[in-house]
């Protein structure tokens, strides 16, 4: 049986699909969208990352195919990538990972007095 923790840690390209997809099923093209969004204008990989990676992660079982969103007409062109249970629960435990590394980052920053080296 696979558990979250099997999964971690993330690459950054995976952790940016689970957060694109984690609310509403979306095709490659705004996943890709969703992640320059969140990164400044910059999505920080390619189309055939995204495309690898998503194909990786259906492996795993941590997204799977969906219909087209209900606000979206269906179009055949476009595969539509949803996260799974499994997925959900490998977010989350990155989440709380990636919260345990700030936290002890700011800590170790605010104890040097800031960003002293």
């Amino acid at each position: 049986m696979t558990v979250a923790s099997d999964h971690l840690p993330l690459r950054s390209v995976e952790l940016d699909i689970l957060l694109s997809v984690v609310d509403r099923a979306r095709h490659g093209y705004a996943i890709l969208q969703e992640a320059e969004a969140r990164n400044g204008g910059r999505a920080g990989f390619e189309i055939p990352t995204l495309y690898r990676a998503l194909r990786r992660m259906r492996d795993r079982a941590l997204i799977a195919t969906a219909d087209a969103p209900g606000n979206e007409a269906p179009d055949e062109r476009r595969e539509y990538w949803a996260i799974t249970g499994l997925g959900r629960e490998v977010l989350e435990a990155e989440l709380r990972r990636l919260d345990v590394m700030l936290s002890t980052g700011r800590v170790r920053l605010a104890a040097r007095g800031g960003s002293q080296p």
